[in-house]
């Protein structure tokens, strides 16, 4: 949050120094935390601001009448190395089931905000689909729980975007690699594959991550004990003892089932 707030701060200032127009489209290209602090006073008249943010794409397909797996891959944006995980999902989850399914997947706790996504960061008219929190601020659009993975995911090579956690940014890219009939008695999401686990809320986003996985492997670096306490105690292995290249695909899978039975 307090990363957010300095940007916020000196978006502020530098939307002093623009013109109208450029106001406009500089508040477009913030992030929608972020934009949400900004004084929208400073924003260009509203009749320039609604020209250059055009209505969201939406983009809807028919549900599939028959049982249907999709196998995904999702990718952790910017982790280096790659972090993933290969999933087979029911084509009639609904956008918040698919939601516990990857905080499962990749072992988040599921204490801070979320959003699904038709489009990339960059793409300034995708649709985004609301969750209960975002409900209750009395946003507009679709809710997440009236959206099928199917109405959003058609054809292999499609894709869809899941944010969570607003301040660390927690970007997913979710990938239909492939499509296959689903017994009615078949799980409705299960882990197939994956690369390391996945990092832990609140350690400072991707980047934060990295330097947290260079503190702990190096026994020498200033912060490796303290960061080694600060893992144990936050729950992501023994105490003193930390694995950045270990990930249990049988764990995931059953972490993974237990969510969607909850």
């Amino acid at each position: 949050m307090a990363d957010e707030d300095f940007l916020a701060k000196h978006a502020d200032l530098l939307l002093r120094r623009l013109s109208p127009a450029d106001r406009a489209r500089f508040l477009l290209s913030l992030p929608s935390s972020i934009r949400q602090q900004v004084d929208r006073s400073l924003a260009a008249p509203g009749d320039v601001y609604d020209e250059l943010a055009p209505p969201p794409r939406r983009v809807r397909h028919p549900s599939r009448r028959t049982p249907t797996y999709y196998r995904v891959r999702v990718d952790l944006a910017d982790a280096s190395p790659p972090i993933w995980r290969r999933l087979d999902l029911s084509s009639s989850l609904t956008l918040d089931q698919v939601h516990l399914v990857l905080q499962a997947a990749f072992t988040w706790f599921g204490g801070h905000l979320h959003q699904f996504s038709t489009g990339n960061r960059r793409e300034w008219n995708a649709e985004t689909f609301l969750t209960d929190c975002d409900i209750e601020e009395g946003d507009e659009g679709t809710p997440e729980n009236q959206v099928r993975l199917d109405q959003v995911m058609t054809d292999v090579g499609d894709k869809l975007y899941y944010t969570y956690d607003f301040g660390d940014d927690w970007y997913h890219v979710i990938k239909l690699e492939s499509t296959a009939p689903r017994s009615v008695d078949a799980p409705p999401a299960r882990v197939l594959a994956g690369r390391r686990v996945a990092p832990p809320d609140d350690c400072g986003g991707i980047y934060g991550y990295h330097d947290l996985v260079d503190a702990v492997s190096d026994p020498e670096h200033p912060d490796h004990a303290e960061m080694l306490d600060w893992l144990g105690v936050y729950g992501r292995g023994p105490r003193g003892y930390f694995d950045p290249a270990y990930v249990s695909i049988e764990d995931l899978d059953a972490d993974v089932r237990e969510a969607l039975n909850s």
